[in-house]
């Protein structure tokens, strides 16, 4: 990370990891596709689902990267031994935790979300077996995300691969039964990610163990596992609190949506994970980048930090141009793919049809954000969430509802995310011209 060319090191790091990611979020796409052939009412299910997951999910991502961007900045063996494993165990702690309370607290969660009757029904059978498998899912992550702050993008993206490939061989078996198996529905879905995640976790951790040697059972002391808890949960905190942002206005935008119907809710699910799917480099990218500037910045190469900024910007905005076009292009024919139903076809092409547009704006926040995190600037990735949130996508949000229904929320979105973008671009140009050349930076280390 510190001698080649910086294009060709992100290129390199960021695509192993969005292949990793590529699987996970294609399985999930042919996952819906499965569960829509159960019914409007599963795929309505299934597409409440999201805010739920994505928030949890991005607190797992902010523990991630609190431990890649430490462990990035740290040369010493010892130290990223109870980098490392001080994290897991954190990881450990609260994802038993919540998926505890996410257990207990299904139906009336997803009742405030706007499920009820059949749906509340099928989202309970599913999400119950989701949070039960939580620290199956959290374990991975944490674990894969050192073995990438040290520069290793591979193994994470090769595992991410094998345990989307398992789940997809045993999702449709569950689902809909072969053979003395008898079909589970909804429910099938839960359990093939539960055991893909078992083996994962199992994999993950005998890497961690015996090939890099990061995890100890030695204990020092009660102060030492604090003070690690500390230096992690400085980054992990502000960064899981800003991608949990996310997801709970696509939560709130989900609760307005459900006032127009299951269809409107199954078309902005479907368009959810699309949108995700081409966002996977952009997403692989954000990954990578933080390590990377904790690397460079660890060893005074600021030039090479500025570099790396630079790029991912540009990056944002040729993907952006080309993202929007192909998705405009394609709109019909995946929206025909995902569903028969008429309204979910037509809301789907509408919604592949004016969001992409925007999302050089949403790509901008979400690089910008993770070039925060080893700059010293934990808490911009929040603060620009937060903007993106309440300042610009609720209101937008409530007046496009208000005066364009559905198709008016689309264009709600679309405008939140170019604003968001142009106050991004602006913050790290600022941040660029000041923190790096006036070396306000210094490399966080683990004593």
């Amino acid at each position: 990370m510190l001698d080649n060319k910086i294009s060709s090191q992100l290129n390199s790091m960021a695509f192993s990891t969005a292949i990793g990611m590529l699987s996970v979020i294609g399985f999930n796409l042919v996952d819906t596709l499965f569960i829509a052939q159960l019914g409007v009412g599963e795929l309505a299910a299934i597409s409440f689902t999201p805010a739920i997951i994505f928030s949890l999910s991005s607190l797992t991502i902010g523990l991630g990267i609190g431990l890649s961007v430490v462990i990035s900045a740290e040369s010493e063996h010892q130290n990223k031994q109870k980098i490392c494993t001080y994290s897991i165990w954190l990881s450990l702690i609260f994802s038993t935790l919540f998926g505890l309370l996410g257990a207990a607290t299904i139906d009336p969660v997803f009742s405030l979300l706007g499920a009820s009757g059949n749906v509340l029904d099928q989202v309970h059978k599913y999400m119950f077996i989701w949070y039960l498998s939580m620290p199956l899912m959290v374990l991975p992550i944490v674990g894969n995300s050192a073995i990438r702050g040290l520069g290793n993008a591979k193994f994470p993206a090769t595992l991410m691969l094998f345990s989307s490939i398992l789940n997809l061989i045993i999702d449709p078996i569950l689902i809909f039964g072969l053979g003395p198996i008898e079909g589970m529905g909804i429910a099938g879905a839960a359990w093939a990610s539960m055991i893909a995640r078992l083996i994962s976790t199992l994999i993950a951790i005998r890497y961690l163990h015996y090939k890099l040697d990061l995890l100890t059972l030695s204990f020092n002391t009660l102060q030492d596992v604090l003070s690690i808890w500390q230096r992690v949960l400085k980054i992990a905190m502000p960064a899981g609190a800003s991608r949990i942002l996310t997801p709970l206005s696509m939560g709130i935008v989900t609760m307005i949506v459900a006032k127009h119907g299951s269809e409107a809710v199954a078309a902005f699910g479907v368009g959810a994970r699309i949108e995700s799917l081409t966002m996977i480099f952009i997403t692989g990218l954000s990954t990578v980048i933080g390590p990377f500037i904790g690397k460079n910045l660890s060893h005074s190469a600021t030039d090479r930090v500025n570099g790396a900024i630079n790029y991912g910007l540009k990056f944002c905005l040729i993907w952006g141009g080309v993202n929007a076009v192909v998705l405009m292009l394609l709109a019909k024919p995946l929206g025909h793919l995902i569903s028969d139903d008429a309204q979910v076809v037509e809301y789907s092409i509408w919604y592949l049809y004016i969001i992409p547009i925007s999302l050089t704006g949403l790509a901008t926040q979400i690089i910008v954000s993770s070039c925060g995190y080893p700059l010293g600037k934990p808490m911009l990735g929040l603060h620009l969430s937060m903007l993106r949130m309440w300042l610009f996508c609720i209101p937008a949000v409530l007046i496009g509802n208000h005066f364009g229904g559905v198709v008016g929320i689309m264009w709600a979105i679309l405008i939140a995310n170019i604003l968001c973008g142009l106050v991004s671009f602006i913050v790290i140009k600022k941040i660029q011209t000041q923190a790096l050349t006036t070396h306000l930076v210094a490399p966080q280390r683990v004593s």
